[in-house]
């Protein structure tokens, strides 16, 4: 259950919990964002705080559906970022992330999840790390926090997971329906 995260960030040693990338490819922030469609996103978990998303100004509407607290990246500005450090992108990357981090208050062993490719995370986390040094970058390989959480399901999790059974079901009936009642030709299928 998503109520069991700063359980499971204590029984962790985590101080915090970032999770990265795009409901599009990653089954955590597809949990996370509770339906709402986002790419290159962080979310941010601390210790008795709301969860905080930081997403694309374009995404504001999807972002609130998810019931975090939404702020949009455009609050750090990534032009100046890329002028400081002459356009690098791995190490705007890594400054835009040191200074997210930096903004809320976040230091000690923080774990880092999400998907993507598997080069590229490792550089991210290998530079944050070295502009990071009184922090520790944690990853875990397998019966991660993330995928612990979604072992129980809560009330409302419950909730939705039954609607989409709900709605799926009413889809196959009425395809059901509309198969047995339209007219055949041959092989093929006509429209009533």
């Amino acid at each position: 259950m998503k109520s069991d995260i700063d359980r499971l960030l204590a029984e962790r040693g985590l101080d915090a919990a970032v999770v990265l990338g795009s409901t599009a490819s990653s089954p955590t922030l597809t949990y996370l964002a509770s339906g709402a469609g986002l790419e290159d996103a962080l979310v941010l978990f601390r210790p008795g705080e709301r969860p905080v998303l930081v997403h694309s100004p374009i995404e504001r509407d999807d972002a609130a559906r998810t019931g975090m607290d939404c702020v949009p990246n455009s609050r750090w500005d990534l032009v100046a970022i890329a002028r400081e450090v002459q356009g690098d992108r791995l190490a705007v990357r890594t400054e835009l992330l040191r200074r997210i981090l930096a903004d809320y208050g976040v230091s000690g062993r923080i774990g880092f999840y999400g998907h993507g490719e598997i080069g590229q995370a490792h550089a991210l986390l290998k530079a944050l790390a070295a502009a990071m040094p009184d922090s520790e970058i944690a990853v875990e390989f397998s019966g991660d926090l993330f995928t612990a959480a979604r072992l129980t399901k809560d009330a409302a999790e419950i909730a939705a997971l039954e609607d989409v059974a709900h709605r799926s079901n009413a889809v196959v009936a009425e395809l059901a329906a509309m198969l047995s009642t339209s007219p055949v030709a041959g092989d093929r299928l006509l429209a009533p």
